[in-house]
């Protein structure tokens, strides 16, 4: 059971240790209203401690990440418990950069293709919502996170993995006058609207369609 430091809720009443013919016997008395694992009931609500949200972040924590690659200052004024002040950003985000380029797998196989800005990767209305740093992996590499952190990235699994990349992600379109040379993946939205005949503002989209 991993509890959160800043959790006040008492679990268990007491712990008592007494010697036994094979070294240690340990008996847990669960505080009021709290069951055991090996106690549960059909109709027992099961207690969990997980990071879903902002505010679970550390406030010392300088950064964070979300899937796919994007990674985030934990920006006072922006995230809620914010610690890296507005006249930092740069330096500090340099600074991240500069470490996740230098990231290794565990044979020591560069990680990252390419980390890029959000200046560089990003525009248009909601740029304000942009990761800070966004990791291009390679090729391998399937980058995912979020708030319940893993002690081994490299051989911990979660319930999905596998990713296309960026130059093999495949779309299959019956239409002769189809487009199939300097293909691009950003090109595959406005290729589906213009197939469904749906209108759409091409200034939205940084691919243009292939029919």
């Amino acid at each position: 059971m991993g509890v959160d430091k800043a959790d006040t809720t008492e679990l268990v009443d007491g712990v008592d240790v007494a010697d036994s013919d094979d070294g240690f016997e340990i008996t847990v008395t669960p505080a009021d209203g709290v069951a055991l694992g090996t106690d549960l009931g059909e109709d027992t609500d099961v207690l969990e401690y997980t990071h879903t949200e902002l505010p679970d972040i550390a406030d010392e924590a300088d950064a964070y990440s979300l899937i796919p690659g994007r990674f985030y200052l934990n920006l006072e004024g922006r995230e809620p418990r914010g610690s890296v002040p507005e006249d930092d950003y740069e330096e500090v985000r340099a600074e991240l950069k500069a470490e996740l380029e230098e990231m290794e797998g565990p044979n020591g196989e560069p990680v990252a293709d390419r980390v890029v800005t959000k200046e560089d990767a990003f525009r248009g209305d909601h740029d304000d919502i942009a990761p800070d740093l966004t990791i291009v992996p390679n090729h391998g590499f399937d980058l995912k996170a979020g708030f319940k952190g893993r002690k081994n990235p490299f051989v911990e699994f979660a319930a999905r993995n596998g990713m296309h990349s960026f130059d093999n992600a495949t779309l299959l379109i019956d239409d002769d006058e189809a487009r199939v040379s300097d293909v691009d993946l950003f090109d595959i939205a406005p290729t589906i609207l213009d197939l469904m005949d749906i209108d759409y503002e091409r200034g939205e989209f940084d691919g243009t369609s292939l029919v």
